[in-house]
């Protein structure tokens, strides 16, 4: 299939199935049909949690740029948004707050992957020179650009595309992980808020 952005798609790649300004990929399948299918299935009802602790497995050995998330507290009138007595604004509300921010390395615990997260260099014009490019042909530097100091969702979106994990890429992956280690810092502040993991 023939695109604006590319000339002849990655060997092996899906560039083009769903569409060629598509960001979802193969989460295209999963359909309200699909999702009921799955739910025909339940016969207990048991959840459990498919993500990491946003600390685990800690250590930054395989890459030193990815750090530890970093929970906060928000500003409220240049004090610490963190039980926080609302009677302070309004004698008449009994609420007490704490009210979080989280600063995140979205590949440090469980990865917060996008297909903008790893292209590769391709020729994807057909003249011989690679040049950087994403999931569907997207370019690097002229679709795929830094985000904003504090990009709203629906500029994530353009920016990122949706976060998931498993995108396909030209190139097989390297090996996840393989050897990680949990460090010794205490976790405890990391679950205090579990409002804070959900990301809502």
């Amino acid at each position: 299939m023939k695109n604006k952005r590319w000339k002849q798609p990655a060997p092996g790649s899906n560039w083009g199935e769903f569409g060629a300004d598509d960001q979802r990929g193969r989460m295209n399948w999963v359909t309200r049909e699909k999702v009921l299918q799955g739910v025909a299935e339940v016969k207990e009802g048991l959840t459990f949690v498919l993500s990491l602790p946003l600390d685990y497995p800690g250590g930054n050995a395989l890459n030193p740029r990815r750090h530890p998330p970093r929970i906060a507290a928000t500003q409220r009138d240049g004090r610490q948004n963190f039980a926080y007595e609302v009677r302070q604004d309004n004698p008449m509300q009994t609420d007490v707050v704490c009210d979080d921010l989280v600063l995140l390395t979205l590949q440090y615990s469980t990865q917060w992957d996008s297909f903008a997260h790893v292209g590769s260099l391709f020729d994807a014009d057909g003249d011989g020179t690679p040049e950087p490019v994403f999931y569907n042909g997207f370019r690097a530097g002229k679709d795929i650009v830094p985000a904003k100091e504090n990009p709203d969702a629906e500029s994530w979106a353009k920016l990122r595309g949706q976060p998931r994990r498993g995108a396909r890429h030209p190139e097989p992956r390297r090996a996840r992980r393989a050897g990680a280690r949990r460090d010794d810092r205490p976790a405890r502040a990391l679950r205090q808020e579990a409002a804070c993991r959900r990301f809502r």
